[in-house]
């Protein structure tokens, strides 16, 4: 038999023993393959002590399981042209779970249920939290069953104030009650952008009040919205009664799954998930050692745990990642799938440049697919702020040494996300700089697709230049949290550009079911040649910010509006960095558009306060072709958020008098002769009106993640900016 050529093999029936430079064992039993990626490691960095520092490695995993009794651990030591491949037509699984069998049969219910005893496991690794039976995820019991129950009022614990900290709430009649088994369950809170995850202790069935172990901070209700948070009690004995669902007594070292009808005790694969982290590449950022072109290929890793974390906020920053990578350089995570994981999939911490994560495979997440962390700088004579990153950060650092950019994250599939971290997002990108996004398929999640920049108003921020292009996201929000986008910005983040993107079915809670949303201080971005359709809110809106050009776009199909503004540059607001000096830049420009409506307003403004009003002429609008698919005229307005239809608006503007106030007066009324648009193919005609306007057809076909062989984008040299 031929094989393919590798310095190591390793294999699940090896041994640690051997060379490990055979593909299988030797008919003697002499000679093999090796066990473990750990003994991999000890004997290359053997080689490497004896002159072969640079040579390059190749170690081929045959298919099969390998559990992971701790994370894989690489250091500066372990890589520098090493390559770990799944060996040719097979699948190897790094797993981070523990299969559970000896169950046994019992009545619950009414019904049959199995039982384990799980002491032992939990003695050894703690609490688990995720569940599997043949590869599926099953659902801890839970009430309600489908969909959420609405907390009915805040309960103020000594003062009242509306950013006071809460830890208890009271609950509408008959939904909780003082179950036997309330102390082993939680509750999940999905509060506008956030999802807290709380310990229960106890439940005042007098005032319905739900008493919890920490605070959820902020009003858990807002009558302006007619909005009122969402949550579900999990992990509740009394709710184990339908086949996949399953109850951890951890008080008694007990877990119980109720099995699905086809299922028999000694044949089903039962996984727990009893490891957080999987794997940590990690170099010395400080004594610049970082770890260098280690590459990872074809692998599956799967089965993370999860733990609650000590806060929440939109795209759950605390999550760290189940591959964690840190002071990385020109490492490759490449055609891997990762599945069945609690937390984010691939963290780049701090100090991670010019990484490849390529055409991989996340789904079945407990929280987002990929998040980049980074570290931000000061501004000159400020002190240093909180790092946001997984690990600490010494008083002496350099913090140049420190910064992460330059990654390339493209052509990876990310989809059924937030089974836990329902805040979580698809991609995550915080203070990093360079990175292109590009040719991603992301979607079923429930809060935003993209994000990038982690600055609140016009601060400075190393967020810049950063490519989010030809990424089709869509299914997003599913109606679950509010204020998330498919792509979503945050910051002045001058080079950045969103060009190219297909972005459909945006559905929110309450408020800000976007396309595109141009958050608090989004300045200097390039938003060009986009498709972005049905929405629950705007397809595209900005809170404030300066300078953003939104160009050759084609926007249909907001439920709220096409295009909102909920505040202009002109906003006073110190804290933000924003001043009306009588200087002002424009805070975007729009031009060259296609902007096909229902029935629901082209532009809408003061979503904020008065310095988005349309008459305000906060932005510049030229050239745009305008198009109700329905009878009836355009109009544009003014307006409150989470509000739909005219009668909301407190102003309304004719087209007519939207050209008066100086907005569009080369622009144009008419249909821009679509494809079918009731099927959503908005391929133009090549005579619509929109090209004589300027408008430039859209090309989506490579939208997506591109075929193998076009993935070879040049891999980008680390360097900084001048910051």
């Amino acid at each position: 038999m031929t094989h393919s050529h590798a310095d190591l093999y390793i294999a699940p029936d090896g041994n640690d023993r051997w060379t490990g430079r055979l593909a299988e064992p030797a008919t003697d039993g002499g000679d093999g393959p090796l066990a473990t990626i750990t003994r991999a490691q000890q004997l290359i960095r053997a080689a490497r002590g004896i002159g072969l520092a640079s040579a390059p490695v190749t170690v081929m995993l045959r298919g099969g399981r390998y559990f992971l009794s701790r994370p894989l651990r690489f250091t500066h030591s372990d890589a520098s042209n090493v390559t770990y491949t799944a060996y040719p037509g097979e699948t190897p699984i790094l797993d981070g779970g523990t299969v559970i069998d000896g169950w046994q049969e019992q009545q619950h219910n009414g019904r049959s249920i199995w039982s384990a005893d799980v002491r032992h496991l939990l003695d050894r690794s703690g609490v688990f939290r995720q569940f599997f039976v043949n590869g599926k995820r099953r659902l801890r019991a839970r009430l309600p069953k489908q969909g959420f129950f609405r907390v009915a009022d805040d309960v103020s614990i000594g003062q009242t104030h509306p950013t006071r900290l809460r830890d208890r709430f009271i609950c509408e009649p008959g939904d909780v009650q003082n179950w036997p088994s309330l102390d082993q369950a939680e509750v999940a809170v999905l509060h506008f952008f956030k999802n807290y995850r709380i310990p229960i202790t106890g439940f005042d069935a007098a005032t319905r009040t739900l008493r919890l172990r920490h605070d959820v901070p902020g009003r858990l209700i807002a009558p302006s919205l007619g909005w009122h948070a969402s949550y579900y009690i999990d992990n509740l004995r009394e709710a184990l009664t339908e086949p996949g669902e399953w109850y951890l007594d951890q008080a008694q070292g007990q877990l119980y799954y109720m099995p699905m009808p086809d299922e028999r005790p000694d044949e089903v694969d039962a996984v727990v998930t009893c490891r957080n982290e999987l794997l940590r590449i990690v170099g010395d950022a400080d004594a610049n050692r970082p770890v260098t072109f280690l590459t990872l290929q074809g692998l599956t890793l799967q089965h993370g745990n999860w733990e609650p974390v000590a806060n929440s906020a939109q795209s759950e920053p605390y999550v760290p990642g189940t591959v964690f990578l840190e002071a990385a350089h020109h490492c490759r995570i490449e055609n891997c799938t990762f599945q069945h994981l609690g937390m984010y999939a691939i963290e780049l911490g701090h100090a991670c440049m010019g990484n490849r994560l390529v055409g991989n495979t996340i789904h079945d997440i407990g929280g987002g697919g990929i998040r980049v962390s980074g570290i931000n700088l000061p501004a000159s004579g400020q002190p240093r702020k909180a790092d946001v990153g997984s690990s600490e950060v010494t008083p002496d650092a350099d913090l140049h040494a420190r910064l992460t950019g330059n990654n390339q994250i493209t052509d990876n599939h990310i989809h059924s996300l937030g089974h836990v971290f329902m805040a979580a997002s698809g991609i995550l990108i915080q203070f990093s700089f360079g990175n292109r996004v590009l040719h991603n398929h992301i979607h079923d999640l429930y809060y935003t697709a993209i994000s990038v920049g982690w600055t609140w108003g016009y601060a400075p921020s190393v967020c810049r230049d950063n490519r989010i292009e030809f990424n089709h996201c869509h299914d997003i929000g599913q109606g679950v949290l509010s204020d998330m986008a498919g792509i979503y910005t945050l910051g002045v983040q001058p080079g950045t550009t969103i060009r190219n993107n297909l972005i459909h079915h945006v559905t929110k809670s309450a408020y800000g079911g976007f396309g595109i949303n141009l958050d608090e201080g989004s300045s200097h971005i390039v938003i060009e040649n986009n498709l972005v359709h049905d929405t629950s809110s705007q397809s595209l809106h900005q809170h404030f910010g300066a300078e953003n050009i939104i160009r050759n776009n084609i926007f249909a199909f907001g439920e709220e509006g096409l295009i909102g503004l909920s505040r202009g540059p002109a906003m006073v607001c110190p804290q933000k960095g924003s001043f009306n000096d009588g200087a002002i830049a424009y805070g975007f420009t729009f031009m060259h558009n296609i902007l096909i409506t229902d029935r629901q307003p082209l532009f809408i403004g003061r979503l904020g306060d008065r310095s988005g009003d349309l008459g305000a002429h906060a932005f510049l609008s030229d050239l745009n072709l305008y198009f109700n698919i329905t009878d009836g005229d355009l109009f544009f307005g003014d307006g409150l958020h989470g509000k739909a239809g005219r009668e909301h608006l407190l102003t309304d503007y004719s087209f007519d008098q939207w050209q008066q106030l100086g907005y569009d007066r080369h622009g144009l009324v008419d249909d821009p002769r679509c494809r079918n648009i009731s099927e959503r193919d908005f391929t133009l005609d090549p005579q619509s009106p929109a090209v004589a306007l300027g408008f430039r057809p859209l090309d989506l076909d490579r939208v997506g993640p591109r075929p193998a062989d076009q993935r070879n984008d040049a891999f980008p040299l680390p360097h900084l900016p001048t910051f």
